[in-house]
């Protein structure tokens, strides 16, 4: 028996769906007679950051008047992709933040956080990223885009790596994901925050579902 890795254009992967059972049932047969047990498509496709199985997070940290390291989460985010393995440039990410779901574990800090001389949510409630260009392979590579924060938007170039991707299960189901992580600095001012005068970094990990 073997497991064939292969690539299938999404036209045929449309017509494939459009099968009757008994069709497919015919296919099947043919594979098995053959000693394949599996197929693994690789294709381009949109994916949706796999939210609802909270199978990704925007994380933050930074430094508490240099004797510490204060860590919070944005609870609330929603964001897809475009992934293609065989074509890594043509990679887009777009990626919308609830700044009022910023959450450090202490509600009075966090109302302090988003009030006018830091995230000034009031105003900008929500910041947002979009890719512009992605360089580098299949594995990792840097995905620049713009970030949007606080009404300012400015270019950043975030450093991202592939954890994995093909075929897993998610409520009972078979769903092709792809999954990604990464890690970086911004500077507080260059978006007029008052505060905090420290850097912030920012970890992202998402898993997304193939739509």
């Amino acid at each position: 028996m073997m497991k064939i890795e292969c690539e299938v254009a999404p036209n045929i992967i449309s017509a494939l769906k459009m099968l009757s059972s008994k069709e497919k049932k015919v296919i099947t047969f043919f594979l098995i007679s053959m000693g394949i047990t599996s197929i693994t498509y690789s294709v381009a496709a949109e994916y949706d950051i796999d939210i609802g199985g909270q199978h990704a997070s925007i994380q933050w940290k930074t430094s508490h008047q240099g004797f510490s390291m204060l860590t919070g989460r944005f609870n609330t985010f929603d964001g897809s992709f475009y992934w293609d393995e065989n074509d890594p440039s043509s990679a887009s990410v777009e990626i919308t933040i609830d700044m009022t779901s910023s959450d450090s574990n202490h509600s009075v800090r966090d109302g302090h956080l988003q009030g006018p001389n830091y995230m000034n949510v009031a105003e900008h409630p929500t910041a947002t990223f979009s890719s512009t260009s992605y360089e580098g392979d299949s594995q990792s590579g840097t995905l620049n885009g713009n970030l949007t924060m606080n009404g300012v938007t400015r270019s950043i170039s975030l450093p991202i790596n592939k954890i994995g991707e093909g075929s897993g299960m998610q409520m009972g189901m078979t769903v092709y994901k792809a999954g990604f992580e990464g890690n970086m600095i911004i500077n507080p001012q260059d978006f007029n925050f008052e505060r905090p005068a420290t850097p912030v970094e920012i970890e992202i990990n998402f898993e997304g579902n193939r739509r």
